[in-house]
């Protein structure tokens, strides 16, 4: 059986992996938007990649 501090210990884990998947996500779309010239749209996922970042993980419920 868990107790607290275990499943908060696994939450704070999960909620900094999910983060991990978002900036991933973000840096991919960054190449992407090098790789085919997308100024615009480059921009654009540069700002929310930043939103994201300084954001850090969202607290799991």
């Amino acid at each position: 059986m868990c107790n607290r501090t275990m499943v908060s210990s696994r939450t704070r884990v999960l909620a900094a992996r999910d983060h991990c998947y978002e900036l991933h996500i973000g840096f991919v779309h960054l190449g992407w938007n090098i790789w085919t010239g997308n100024r615009a749209d480059l921009e654009a996922t540069a700002r929310r990649l930043s939103e994201v970042f300084e954001r850090g993980p969202l607290p799991l419920h």
